[in-house]
Parts: C-alpha cells; structure tokens; sequence
C-alpha cells in the first residue's frame, strides 16, 4: 500500500473506484480490482524499470562528456527525477518484505539495509555463530540457547517474557534455531537510542550462511556521524573505520545516502586484519571551506597501507574555491591538500566515485601496486590551479578506465617510479611528468593510453621535464587511438619546462626519453604546430614512432617541430614527420 501511495496517480485511481455511489462491498471490489490494475500499469517490475532508468542515464552521461547540449542535460534532470521516484518505491517494497517496523530506522535504498532486510527475512539459513569466547559453534541446541539471550539482552533488557507462538506452516521449513527466533514475540518498539545500539551491535555479528561468506556491516551512523553537512564527523569515520578493519571477515564501512563534513584530515590506517574491506558510499563526503581550514595537511582523506580495498560510489566534495581565489590573488596561502590519497596498498579498486572541486589534487595513487580506477568521475572549474584528476607515482600495475575527468590541470599527471600504466577510454589530457625536478629520481615505463578523447584542452598527448641535470627516464609509452578536438598542443614532449624560470634557466634536462609510440592519432589542433618535439640537447629523445596520424588546423594543414630528437614516421602522417 505505501509504495502505491507514493504514485502521485494512485489518490485518482481510489477515486475512480468510489465515484459511483454504489455499495461498499462493491465499492471494496472495485477498489481492489482498480488497485490490480493501477499496480500493472504504474509499477510493473520495480527492479527491471530501475536497472532501465539507470542503462539510459549512463548512455545519457557518457553524451554529455563530448557533447554538452540543452537537451540532454534536460533528459539527465528528467531521468534523474524518475529514478529518485522508482528508488522509493524500491525502497517501500523492501520495507515491506522486511515486515519489520525498527528497520525502517535504517538507511534510504543502500546495501546495508538490504542486508538487514534478508538477516531479518532469514533469507539464509543461519550454521554457525562466533560466541563471545571467540569460538566457532554449530550445534543447534547451543545456537538455540545463544540467539535466544541475545535477542532477549538486546531488544528486552532481560525483564521480558518471551512467550512461543503456535508453530506456522512457514516456521517449520527453518532450522531450529531460526524456528525459535521467528516464533518469538518482540516487546513493542523501542526508543531510537536503542534501536540504534541494537542496530550496531547485530551489524557487527559474524554471521555465515551456506551461500556467503562471512561479513561485518558497519555505518558510520553507528558511532554517531550526522549526515546534516554542518557537524563534524571525523571522529565517527575513524572509529567506524577502527571497527572495520579490526575484523577478521570481510568487512564494509557504509556511508548513508546524506551529507557528512569531514573537517580535519583523516587517515583510515592499516594494516587490517582482513583482506578484503569495502568502503561502500551512498552519500557525500564533504570539506571544510575556507583557504586554512585544514592547515598545511597533504591529504584530506587518505587510506594507508590497507589490503584488498574496495571504494564503492560516493561523492567527495573539497569545496576548493575559496582556496583557488586565494592563490589566484598571488596571495600567502597553503598548497592544499589532496582530496583522497591511497598511499602503500596493494589490490586496491575504486569504482563509481565522483570528486568535485578539489583544493589540490583529486585522487593520488601512491607507492601502491594493482591498483585499478573505473567509472570515476571528477570535475573542478578550468580556472581552479593545480586540480589534477588523477596522479600517480611510485606505483606499478594501476588501471585507469571509462573515466570522465574535467579539472583546471592535467586529467591524468603521471610521476616519477611508475610502471605499467594502462588508460583507456578516458576524456580527458594524461600528463607524463613533470620529471626531472630532483637528480636522484626513478623512472616511468610501459605506459599506454588508448581510447581518449580530448576537447579544448590547452595541452594533449604530453610528456614534460624540468630542464636541469636528473638521471630519470621515461620508455616503452604508447599512444593509440586519440581523437583530438581543437587541442591547442596535441602532440608534445617539453624537455624544456621551467615555470617563472626559477632554478633552471640555462640548463638541460637529464631525463632520458626512448620508445614513445604515437599511433592512429586523429582530429584538430587550435594551433599551427600540432606536433612539437622540443627535446634535450645532453638527453636527445630517442626511438620516437609516428603511424597513421591525422592533425588539421583551421581546415588546413598543421605544422610539425623538432629539436634534437630521433625517430621515424610510417604510414600517413599529417602534419608531415619532421623525425
């Protein structure tokens, strides 16, 4: 009945039904025959409309990274409100299955209460319980007597009597001890302080079924984190993260679907106990604004050497403004901090985050190995200074892919010590450097970048050092498949770099370039020179590879430049080589 009531077409559907004056027996049939009809017609498959809204809302995304019109934004806003419509009558349903009036204190549509849902359904058959000796148990009459006093402690404060119901149909087909627990009568509801005790304590039960594993549900709301974007909740994030990584079972910190400030920075520390945690984020993470608000921190959020970490959905929110006016009224102010760092873990995914409006970077990998970012989505204004997207350094086997990035910097800034890069399908302009800034620096090697696509960018397909003395490197880089829309610099190494001419003047780069590939590389250049190698004089650029590229200016051709560098050009090649 609620999910019916929140159709704004269901009050006209009961009209319809008493309209006519007749009896009120007739008057019920109708209704319910009016009911049946209205749920085939406004309802159908919840589920299957949702998984349809959101295929068609991605499509509509996925358009708007190349193509920003009226129109779509205004099918993105009319999606956008018919998910928002289907979610709560996805929600009502589950709500309903759950027949449980506490649980309605839980969360809106999120992974934790469709895991307290079924827990409550007894969807899965309960074999074995950790007893607060910390051993294993599976026998049933022990399992029996265990879940008994529990539910008593926690829901009655041991002063009420339990009394059996008549064994149903339904009750029977369950082993004993989920018998026993579905026969029980709770008390009446009980105040929010103890609903939300119990709610902490049953999501940190080790619970195994014979279809899953173990797992431990921890909500930073369960540690008293107000998601109204005003109070902080810091301490609550810690102490969530404390329970979390704790535990020997897989294990996930649930951020609700609200508005939660973070105001200092926030280390979420290992090693853990377990190898596999899920960070999983239906709300938005949110940082203090003001130019010192968090002092001279490197890192707002940063998890650190954690195995196994999983980043799922969310939004983070740096509020970077302030900062950026700042620095751009060439006054005293803080670098900033990075949005989110991941910095010495191994096996890490971060999957459907979005990162709005970063103080510094966005997101940085380092001194990490088998990391992969996919669907991440980041946005800062193109005047906001030094917002790359994604930095990586000091890190080996990191995949980057399906990611749509707008900053006021480079999408992709790529740092000394990284091997085995793969980006693909990405809009946005990677970045190799900058290199060279110290003369004791590691290398970057085997790196690829396909499937990307540039628009209005000031810079492309671009590797750039500090031109002074270093004994880095960068080999085996291949580009493929680039397609280029009024790029001003599409193709570029700058071994030359020296911003405001401090500390370099005069000087060569020592970073040695070798084995650079471009392949299949098409579209239009905002400048005449659309290829620039401008490469070292001690340090040439070496084994440089040109196939299949297609570069225009102004629908007329582009110009190439060269400086000492040595390499060759098959197939088509416009501009025409200068290797």
């Amino acid at each position: 009945m609620e999910a019916w009531e929140s159709h704004p077409k269901w009050p006209e559907c009961v009209k319809k039904s008493w309209a006519n004056g007749v009896a009120i027996n007739e008057a019920v049939a109708g209704l319910a025959s009016k009911a049946d009809e209205c749920n085939r017609n406004y309802f159908g498959n919840v589920f299957q409309g949702k998984r349809r809204i959101l295929a068609r809302l991605a499509r509509i995304q996925k358009a708007l990274e190349t193509h920003t019109t009226m129109n779509f934004q205004l099918l993105d806003r009319s999606l956008r409100e018919e998910l928002e419509s289907v979610v709560t009558q996805e929600e009502l349903i589950w709500q309903q299955r759950a027949n449980s009036n506490w649980i309605r204190l839980g969360d809106r549509n999120s992974s934790l209460f469709h895991a307290k849902v079924n827990q409550r359904a007894c969807k899965h058959s309960i074999i074995g319980l950790s007893l607060p000796n910390g051993q294993w148990c599976d026998n049933q009459v022990t399992l029996k007597r265990e879940a008994v006093e529990f539910f008593q402690k926690v829901y009655s404060g041991g002063h009420v009597k339990w009394s059996a119901l008549p064994t149903t149909e339904r009750i029977s087909n369950h082993p004993p001890v989920v018998k026993n627990m579905m026969a029980m009568e709770p008390r009446p509801r009980q105040q929010c302080p103890s609903i939300r005790v119990a709610s902490r304590t049953v999501a940190q039960l080790k619970v195994m079924s014979p279809m899953t594993d173990p797992v431990v549900v921890v909500s930073v709301t369960d540690f008293g984190a107000k998601g109204d974007g005003r109070t902080d909740s810091s301490q609550a994030f810690v102490m969530a993260w404390t329970s979390v990584c704790s535990s020997e079972v897989p294990a996930t910190m649930y951020v609700p679907r609200k508005r939660f400030l973070v105001s200092s920075p926030v280390v979420f520390q290992g090693p853990c106990n377990g190898t596999k945690i899920e960070v999983k984020i239906d709300g938005s993470i949110v940082a203090p604004d003001g130019v010192e608000s968090l002092g001279s921190s490197d890192s707002w959020i940063m998890f650190s050497h954690v195995e196994g970490l999983v980043i799922n959905g969310g939004a983070f929110d740096g509020l970077g403004s302030s900062l950026w006016g700042c620095k751009s009224s060439q006054q005293s102010c803080p670098e900033g901090p990075t949005t989110l760092t991941i910095f010495g873990s191994n096996n890490v995914v971060i999957r459907r985050v979005t990162s709005i409006n970063a103080k510094l970077y966005h997101i940085v990998v380092h001194s990490c190995e088998n990391v992969t970012l996919e669907g991440v989505r980041i946005y800062a204004p193109k005047e906001s200074p030094n917002t790359d997207g994604i930095h990586v350094q000091h890190s080996v086997n990191v995949r980057i892919l399906n990611t749509g990035i707008r900053t006021g910097d480079d999408c992709v800034s790529i740092g000394p010590g990284t091997r085995n890069l793969w980006i693909q399908r990405v809009a946005c302009r990677p970045c190799i450097g900058s290199l060279g800034k110290g003369l004791e620096e590691d290398g970057v090697e085997n790196v690829t970048v396909k499937n990307v696509v540039f628009s209005g960018t000031q810079n492309g397909l671009r590797i750039k050092s500090w031109g002074r003395p270093s004994n880095g490197y960068v080999k085996g880089v291949v580009f493929k498949q680039v397609v280029m829309n009024d790029v001003e610099n599409p193709i570029l190494i700058d071994q030359n770099y020296c911003p405001r001419n401090e500390g370099c003047p005069n000087q060569n780069s020592g970073i040695k370039i070798s084995g650079v590939t471009y392949t299949d590389i098409k579209g239009t250049s905002a400048s005449q020179v659309a290829m620039k190698f401008d490469c070292s004089d001690t340090s040439p650029c070496m084994g440089i590879g040109l196939q299949d590229i297609e570069l225009t200016y102004q629908k007329q051709p582009a110009k190439s430049f060269c400086k000492n560098v040595r390499g060759m050009a098959l197939g088509v090649v416009n501009p025409p080589s200068c290797l």
